[in-house]
């Protein structure tokens, strides 16, 4: 999914856009309505007793894409797993004006990590802190464990006949005849 966020730009200023919702005894109730949100939540013939449920209801998101990456999970293939193209690290920049809770009263983020895995309601500095910690974990794969990969697959080369197999198969050759110095069952 495509971001819909300029990668390196912040959102415009308000556009003075508003939402309105109208119950059917006439009340109405508006509020700011963000240039980057992706739905108006305006309603009419909302019954007043209803009212509080849809403001309650009411959200500002819009969605961000993240990077397409081949990775192995249950979901592929029936339960015995399998591999396909999943995003890693997309997800959505939300405000519920009239949350219960106070921290997402004001525009967050809710990062999905993989399918189900999320890191919600990041404020500018935890999604700073999450970008830290992606950029020094993207780092050390790169700096550290690479050279770690490289080496250990050299060892591996230089240790493990992989010419003794059968046909190129990827399986150790089965010995059949005793190993001298072992016990004989």
């Amino acid at each position: 999914m495509p971001s819909a966020l300029p990668a390196a730009s912040a959102e415009p200023a308000g556009t003075g856009r508003t939402w309105t919702i109208t119950t059917t005894a006439g009340f109405t109730v508006e509020g700011y309505l963000p240039a980057w949100a992706e739905e108006d939540p305006s309603a009419t013939g909302v019954p007043l007793d209803r009212l509080p449920v849809r403001l309650a209801d009411v959200g500002h998101w819009t969605h961000f894409g993240g990077q397409s990456m081949r990775v192995r999970s249950p979901a592929f293939e029936g339960e015995g797993g399998g591999e396909g193209e999943e995003q890693v690290f997309w997800g959505s920049i939300d405000c519920h004006p009239y949350a219960d809770d106070p921290e997402p009263r004001v525009p967050v983020v809710n990062l999905a990590i993989i399918e189900d895995f999320w890191i919600n309601n990041l404020d500018p500095d935890g999604l700073a802190r999450v970008a830290a910690q992606l950029r020094a974990q993207a780092d050390r794969l790169d700096q550290e464990i690479r050279p770690r990969l490289i080496a250990a697959r050299a060892d591996w080369a230089e240790h493990h006949a992989t010419g003794a197999s059968p046909a190129g198969s990827p399986f150790p050759r089965v010995c059949t005849e005793p190993v001298a110095g072992a016990a004989q069952r």
